[in-house]
Formats: C-alpha cells, sequence, structure tokens
C-alpha cells in the first residue's frame, strides 16, 4: 500500500504549465528581470528588433515566466544573430517591441504560479553558498561554483537549488572548505527547471542529493534562511 500510495501522490503533484502562445508585448506586466550582462549584444538585438520587427529565427524565442513573485521575460532560443547557448535574462528586448508598437509575439509560456483553485503552490528551492547578499544565481560558465563546489558535480551552463536541508549541507561543505559563513538562500525558478541528473554521460556518479535541481535560466534570490543547522528530512539525507 505504501508503495501505491506513493505513486498517486506523484501523479497528484504539482507540475508546471509550459506551452506557446500569441502575446501583445503591453500585455506582459509584473517585475522583469533585469541583467546587464553582455550589455552590448543585447542592445544590439535591441537596436535590430526596432528597424526590422521582431524574427525568433533571427532574435532567438522569448519566454514568459509566470511565477507568484512577478513574471520575467527571458531570451532563451539560439538566434542567428545570438550567442551560443545564450540563456540570459533581459527586458531590453520588451522594451524595444513597446518602443516600435509591436503587435502580438511568440512566447512560450511556462507558468509556475500557485494553482487559483486549489492554492497548491510550487516546491520550495533553496541554495547554498558562502556568498553575501546573493541576488541572482546564475548559469554557471565551468564546472566549479559556490553551490558544491566540492563535490564536482557541476556542469557549465546550469544553476542549481534544491531542498533547504540540502542546501544547507552545501553551505557548510563550501564553508569548511573555502573559508565563510554557510548561507542559505530560498530561490524561485527564472524559467524551467529538471531534475539533476545523479550521473554524468560517461555513466559516473555525480554525488548530488535526490531533491537537487537544475536550470539554464538561473534563480532569483527571495531571500536568506535564518543561521543554525536543521534536521535533515529522512527522504532527503541521502545521497545518489
Amino acid at each position: 500500500m505504501t508503495l501505491v500510495w506513493s505513486e498517486i501522490m506523484k501523479l497528484g503533484s504539482w507540475k508546471p504549465f509550459d506551452g506557446e502562445e500569441n502575446i501583445h508585448p503591453n500585455d506582459v506586466e509584473g517585475h522583469v528581470l533585469r541583467d546587464d550582462l553582455d550589455r552590448g549584444h543585447i542592445d544590439r538585438l535591441a537596436d535590430s528588433i526596432r528597424q526590422h520587427g521582431y524574427s525568433p529565427e533571427r532574435h532567438g524565442q522569448l519566454g514568459l515566466n509566470v511565477t507568484d513573485h512577478g513574471e520575467n521575460v527571458y531570451h532563451h532560443a539560439n538566434g542567428s544573430e545570438t550567442h551560443p547557448e545564450d540563456t540570459r535574462h533581459h527586458e531590453h528586448l520588451l522594451h524595444a517591441l513597446r518602443d516600435v508598437g509591436h503587435g502580438e509575439v511568440p512566447m512560450h509560456i511556462h507558468d509556475q504560479s500557485s494553482d487559483p483553485e486549489t492554492g497548491e503552490g510550487p516546491p520550495k528551492y533553496y541554495h547554498g553558498t558562502t556568498a553575501e547578499d546573493l541576488e541572482q544565481v546564475h548559469p554557471n560558465h565551468g564546472t566549479t561554483g559556490n553551490f558544491g563546489n566540492t563535490l564536482g558535480i557541476h556542469e557549465p551552463g546550469y544553476a542549481y537549488a534544491t531542498s533547504k536541508s540540502n542546501a544547507q549541507h552545501y553551505a557548510d561543505t563550501a564553508a569548511m572548505t573555502h573559508g565563510g559563513r554557510a548561507r542559505v538562500y530560498e530561490v524561485h525558478p527564472n524559467g524551467p527547471v529538471e531534475k539533476d541528473p545523479s550521473h554524468d554521460a560517461h555513466g559516473n556518479a555525480r554525488g548530488n542529493f535526490q531533491d537537487d535541481v537544475r536550470s539554464k535560466h538561473g534563480f532569483t534570490v527571495l531571500g536568506e534562511e535564518g543561521p543554525g543547522h536543521e534536521e535533515h528530512d529522512e527522504d532527503e539525507d541521502h545521497w545518489h
């Protein structure tokens, strides 16, 4: 009965909605994540939109990430004028569309807001680190970072999050290894997340937790948790 109930619980668990819709730029309201990385490149894309109009093939696919904390427009596909694997988030493209009075444009919708009928919300994610005053968890450029960086679990192009107890473990490990104070932040994904694989491409165990997730779009920090060590839940406190 325990196994059956476990499967029922999985089927009834909260899941985000993903789909494609045509949306007018003026209809996008709420918080739009700002990122000044590679500003020159984004300015060129915005200028191109103002001159030629928006084209997903040329400028990359736009995405709308709907959350309980506001909406993030993110630019997440490879257009002919984008850098390879460009997953940075910018409001400048949306501003360019509004400036030229552009009509509806295709957007990928990733809705991870709470269910208004049931009140059921998305799972909570946390990030363990020694970084102070963290505001964004950006995708890694290499195989090291401030999340579990002694474990060799990073892959370039991804940002990581996990449960609160596991985040505390990663933060403690980083503090013991590199110094500083262990910090745990509650974070919210800026776009779709996926389960962090337990093995790499060569079949080697990566030494991560079952609750670890990753995203190519990074995470926004909602707040820092108070200092201290919490007891790990029994189903969280084991490795792959």
